[in-house]
């Protein structure tokens, strides 16, 4: 299963920040970025193109009037606005209907999506070039989650890593700023993951796992400073360490370790879990943690891989839907789970355990497939159905199973030749 983690939140323009008497043009930029960021999904893009619009008026006037501090406000706030903007985007792209959501729809939204982050990180390079104390601040947290926003738009790759990197020493200014802002540590721990994460992929396991080290260590010093009485969002910041954990086990080859950051991963999430009982993503999380160390277990302990299996369901995906009956994540964790179950089950002969594991498998894939909008990007939709096919492949449903993979095929999602070669599907003709 992916990563699930909440969104960063950015710093928006504090009353203190403020000049006493903003001018117009600003106030009513303020005004209507507030005004498109009560909207959702595809009904807030064209108001976020006008206060965009708006914010750039007031760059303008702040420049031609020689108001300097309005400046670097005008453009903090068209950044904030460019940030909102984008995100936005992403979210009504992947709601789209699966008629809507195509490769060349993704590629465009993404292009868009490039293309407001780079005008808002190059907005607040130079706020953060002119302004002082906790407009610069400010500044520096919303440069680094820009700059991650953009990265995670990229394919992984050289430039992807090069705007982590900005992330990251954005995020070290801003802590150098205001030291005891738990939430700058959290998000300073997120982008040495995700760097970590791109530099094992790519062969440089050492250096990766230095990163890993250095988020795990940031994660720590920002509980060390959160105070949930005083607005710290204790709870996301576990989740998110929890998922740091997760995925620097899933990117070592030393099992013990793996299993010692896997304890430490569903530890941290099970307290998430506790301080925030209405959200599922501590549980799917958890979920995803005892898949990872099953997949792990599987060549070597088969019977330890089950059980770990089990738990996957019990701590995790089961419990998310007791919270929100029809949380996607969770269905798709099921059905993986069933999935793996169900071919453990056939491995040993057991044919009758193998077919009840790819009924429910199959239950969990179709509930979810049931809303793709809820799964988000076409190839998270892709894998669904993929992943579907083969359970109604091993589950007996071959007719079902090919027309899945027909529809794939024809969106030119999946070739031929991978198909050939799964093992799961050598009963299609």
């Amino acid at each position: 299963m992916g990563r699930n983690k909440p969104q960063k939140s950015g710093k928006s323009p504090s009353q203190g920040q403020q000049s006493a008497q903003q001018p117009q043009p600003l106030k009513e930029a303020d005004a209507l970025h507030q005004q498109a960021s009560r909207r959702k999904g595809a009904q807030a893009l064209g108001p976020y193109e006008t206060a965009t619009a708006a914010y750039r008026h007031a760059v303008s006037t702040s420049q031609a009037s020689g108001d300097s501090q309005q400046h670097l406000e005008s453009f903090f706030g068209l950044a904030d606005c460019l940030q909102g903007w984008a995100a936005t985007m992403d979210a009504a792209c992947q709601a789209l209907p699966d008629a809507q959501l195509t490769a060349a729809a993704e590629s465009s939204c993404r292009t868009s999506m490039a293309s407001l982050l780079a005008e808002a990180v190059l907005a607040l390079h130079l706020v953060i070039a002119g302004g002082e104390g906790e407009l610069k601040a400010d500044a520096c947290v919303n440069l680094g989650n820009a700059s991650c926003a953009w990265a995670e738009v990229l394919d992984p790759g050289p430039e992807a890593l090069r705007l982590l990197s900005q992330a990251k020493q954005a995020y070290q200014q801003a802590a150098s700023l205001d030291p005891e802002d738990a939430s700058i540590w959290s998000n300073l721990g997120d982008a040495l993951v995700s760097i970590g994460e791109q530099l094992c992929e790519a062969g440089q396991v050492e250096e990766g796992q230095g990163c890993y080290k250095e988020a795990l260590q940031a994660y720590e010093h920002s509980c060390s400073l959160s105070d949930s009485q005083q607005g710290d969002d204790l709870p996301g910041l576990l989740h998110n360490w929890g998922v740091g954990l997760h995925s620097f086990a899933s990117h070592t080859q030393d099992a013990a370790q793996a299993l010692s950051l896997w304890s430490q991963a569903t530890m941290r999430l099970q307290s998430a879990a506790s301080l925030d009982v209405g959200d599922v993503s501590p549980l799917n999380a958890m979920g995803d943690v005892h898949c990872g160390r099953a997949e792990r277990l599987l060549a070597t302990q088969p019977s330890e891989a089950a059980r770990a299996f089990q738990l996957a369901l019990t701590d995790g995906y089961r419990r998310a839907l007791r919270v929100h009956g029809q949380d996607v994540n969770a269905l798709l964790g099921i059905g993986e789970v069933y999935l793996q179950l169900g071919r453990l089950a056939a491995s040993g002969a057991d044919v009758a355990s193998a077919q009840a594991s790819f009924a429910t498998a199959i239950s969990g894939y179709e509930k979810a497939l049931e809303i793709p909008q809820k799964i988000g990007k076409l190839q998270d939709r892709c894998d669904a159905r993929y992943n579907a096919a083969c359970a109604l492949a091993l589950g007996g449903r071959p007719v079902d199973a090919k027309q899945l993979l027909q529809q794939l095929l024809a969106a030119g999602l999946i070739n031929a030749v991978d198909l050939k070669a799964d093992a799961d599907l050598q009963g299609l003709s």
